[in-house]
């Protein structure tokens, strides 16, 4: 029971990271198509 439990937020805390970086990566896209329209 408590390694189930432990197993399960080890996958909880990887899909948030996962999540959280991808959010990021895109964040960071939108920023370099903004700043670069604003240099052309």
């Amino acid at each position: 029971m408590v390694k189930c439990k432990i197993w399960f937020r080890k996958e909880l805390v990887e899909t948030i990271w996962l999540i959280s970086v991808s959010a990021f990566k895109d964040e960071n896209h939108l920023l370099e198509l903004t700043m670069r329209n604003e240099n052309t």
